[in-house]
C-alpha cells in the first residue's frame, strides 16, 4: 500500500519531540486500523459472489426444435443432457452428488439441447422455448415431476413443447412397479376379473405448470394435455393419469378412449389406468 507508505512516513516526519512523535503514532495506529476493518468487511461483502463488473454469460436464444433455456428459481433443478450432446457453456455445470446418474444441477439460465430429461422435484424453473415464429419465445413455470422435454418443429403444431413425466428414472425415482406388490404381480393376472385387486390412487409424481397463451403440453403415462394459456398440472398415479386445471382450459386426449376431453377451470380428468376391472373407464369429476 504506497499511499499508506507516504502518510505513515509524512506523520513521522512533522512529529518533534516526544510527545508530537506519540501523538504521530497513534494516529498511524489508527489509520492501520481503519485500512483494516474495511478489507475485512470487503472480503466478507465479496464472499461467494461474482467480481465486481463481472457477470455471468446468458445463453443464446433458444433454437426451434433443438433447444431451451432453463432458469432454476428455486430448490433443486437437475438436468440430464441426452446422450452425444453438450449445454451450452456446459463448464459452468458443476456435478452434484444426486440420485440420478448423469443428472447435473442447473445453478443460472443455461441452454439444454431437445430431448434433455429434468428432475424438479425439490424445485421450480422457468423453461424458454422457441414458439415457432422468428425471434419469438414462449415460457412455462414448472414445479415438480421428472420429465422429457421434446419439441414439434414444423407442421401445423409447429412449436409445440411437451413434457413427458418419466417413470423409474433412477433408483428411488418415481415407478409404476411400486403400485403392485409381488403377490399381485405373480397371481393377479390369473384371478377372475371381480377378484383382480383395484388400482390404488396413490399418487406417483406431480408436475405443475404455469404459462401464459403459449404451446406447451404434458404428456402422462395414459393421457396427454394441450393447453391454451393457463395454470394446469398433471399426477400420474396407480390408476391413471389425473389433469387438473386450475386457471383456463385444457384439451385432455384420453389415449385408452381416444377421446379429447375440454377440462376448465376448477375441473379435473381422470384417464383411468387400462385393466381388465376398469375396462378403460374414464371420468370426469369436479374438485
Amino acid at each position: 500500500m504506497p499511499g499508506l507508505a507516504i502518510v505513515i512516513v509524512g506523520l513521522i516526519g512533522a512529529a518533534g519531540g516526544r510527545a508530537r512523535l506519540a501523538r504521530a503514532a497513534t494516529l498511524v495506529a489508527l489509520v492501520l486500523l481503519s485500512v483494516t476493518a474495511s478489507g475485512v468487511a470487503s472480503a466478507r461483502a465479496g464472499a461467494g459472489s461474482a467480481p465486481q463488473g463481472v457477470k455471468a454469460s446468458a445463453p443464446p436464444p433458444p433454437t426451434l426444435g433443438q433447444t431451451v433455456n432453463l432458469i432454476q428459481t428455486t430448490g433443486i433443478v437437475l438436468v440430464k443432457l441426452p446422450a452425444g450432446k453438450s449445454s451450452y457453456s456446459r463448464a459452468a455445470l458443476t456435478p452434484l452428488p444426486s440420485k440420478g446418474l448423469g443428472f447435473i444441477p442447473i445453478t443460472q439460465a443455461r441452454q439444454v439441447p431437445i430431448g434433455s430429461e429434468i428432475d424438479s422435484l425439490r424445485g421450480t424453473l422457468d423453461l424458454v422455448a422457441s414458439n415457432g415464429q422468428p425471434h419469438h419465445t414462449q415460457m412455462a413455470h414448472l414445479a415438480g415431476g421428472i420429465y422429457t422435454v421434446t419439441q414439434i418443429a414444423k407442421g401445423r403444431d409447429k412449436g409445440l413443447t411437451t413434457f413427458t413425466l418419466k417413470e423409474n428414472a433412477f433408483k428411488g425415482a418415481p415407478t409404476y412397479s411400486s403400485c403392485t406388490s409381488k403377490k399381485k404381480s405373480a397371481y393377479g393376472a390369473a384371478l377372475p376379473f371381480a377378484k383382480q385387486p383395484k388400482l390404488s390412487s396413490l399418487v406417483l409424481q406431480t408436475l405443475r405448470a404455469t404459462d401464459n397463451h403459449g404451446k406447451f403440453s404434458t404428456r402422462g403415462r395414459y393421457s396427454a394435455a394441450t393447453v391454451r394459456g393457463t395454470d394446469w398440472g398433471v399426477k400420474d398415479r396407480c390408476d391413471g393419469t389425473l389433469t387438473l386445471v386450475h386457471r383456463g382450459t385444457v384439451d385432455v386426449l384420453d389415449f385408452a378412449s381416444r377421446r379429447t376431453i375440454a377440462v376448465h377451470a376448477g375441473h379435473s380428468f381422470l384417464a383411468a389406468a387400462v385393466t381388465a376391472r376398469t375396462q378403460t373407464k374414464t371420468n370426469l369429476v369436479q374438485r
